[in-house]
């Protein structure tokens, strides 16, 4: 029995396999990085190689460029000896005519003191030339500052020019419109002049001829009436007649309603009593009309005998209506 379990084949364990398999990988990684080391490292080589041979191929040309040298500096030896035995000749020749410089010298020193003044001289010239081109630079410097100051005047003026009559122009026009319009008011607001005793030219200076039972002429401030008909209704131009109150708030009972007018259907009609003549002035409540815009509010107005029903349009002294016909 223990031969058969030592023959039977069994399969290793999981743990020695991984453990091989990590083993594998880990030296396949240090071949890899080794691998590449080794190549960088050639690369590396051949870099200094080439290098090598760039520096030696330098120095090779050092050692010519050191050779020249060298011959050139025989070369300069030679020509400095040349030299120092010309400039020894030289000074004899020199020596001998020290007496001839130094003549020369003081002649030249004359000629520096000269040259010297001269200069001064030039120096001052230049500067004098300096400044007067320094005053011309100024001078057109301001010229064309002036030129520019003119012209820039000039078109100011001419724009000024422009808006001026631009502006006349427009006055006139304004002007004209106003005047139409004018036109048009005094048209719009002359009313029609009906009969009437108070329409009578310079009727206040005149003394009243009272029937039995009339009045004194009264003054129009001294009479303040109110219509509770009117109330809410304004007659100046381009204003809505209805107030503008809001039309969810609590209104008042009406005095006349729809129902009154049907129990009066249902009483049969009623006859009417026609329009009776008032013999004296009398009062026309409501408020004022002023064609311009100043409404006189609360202010009575005197008209002449008139029927209770009709249409009076009373107007003053000057013609402007005091009160616009019903239904406007």
């Amino acid at each position: 029995m223990i031969m058969m379990r030592r023959g039977s084949g069994r399969a290793p364990p999981p743990y020695i396999l991984v453990g091989l398999v990590l083993v594998i990988a880990i030296l396949g990684f240090n071949y890899w990085t080794l691998s590449t080391q080794h190549a960088d490292l050639q690369q590396e080589v051949e870099k200094l190689q080439s290098e090598v041979k760039i520096s030696a191929m330098k120095q090779e040309q050092s050692e010519k460029k050191n050779s020249a040298l060298q011959e050139t500096v025989h070369e300069m030896d030679e020509l400095s000896n040349r030299l120092n035995k010309k400039i020894q000749s030289d000074d004899d020749a020199l020596r001998s005519s020290d007496q001839e410089n130094q003549k020369l010298k003081y002649e030249i020193t004359s000629l520096k003191n000269k040259a010297a003044k001269m200069q001064e001289q030039i120096n001052s010239l230049n500067q004098e030339a300096e400044d007067r081109e320094l005053d011309l630079s100024k001078a057109k410097e301001t010229n064309s500052h002036l030129a520019s100051e003119r012209d820039d005047a000039i078109d100011a003026i001419a724009e000024k020019d422009a808006m001026i009559n631009a502006l006349k122009r427009q006055l006139e026009q304004a002007q004209d419109e106003l005047a139409a319009l004018r036109r048009e008011k005094l048209a719009v607001a002359k009313p029609k002049v009906v009969p009437g005793l108070m329409n009578i030219q310079g009727i206040e200076n005149k003394e009243p001829f009272l029937g039995p039972g009339q009045l004194d002429y009264i003054s129009r401030g001294a009479v303040n009436t109110h219509d509770k008909g009117m109330q809410g209704i304004n007659f100046h131009r381009e204003i809505p007649i209805l107030p503008r109150v809001n039309p969810n708030a609590a209104r008042k009972k009406p005095r006349f309603s729809v129902a009154d007018i049907a129990r009066e259907v249902v009483a049969g009609p009623q006859l009417h009593p026609e329009p009776q003549m008032h013999p004296g002035p009398h009062i026309l409540p409501g408020p004022a009309y002023n064609p311009a815009g100043n409404g006189m509010e609360g202010a009575g107005v005197l008209a002449a005998p008139q029927p209770i029903e009709q249409e009076v349009v009373p107007v003053n002294n000057a013609g402007h209506q005091l009160m616009p016909p019903a239904g406007n």
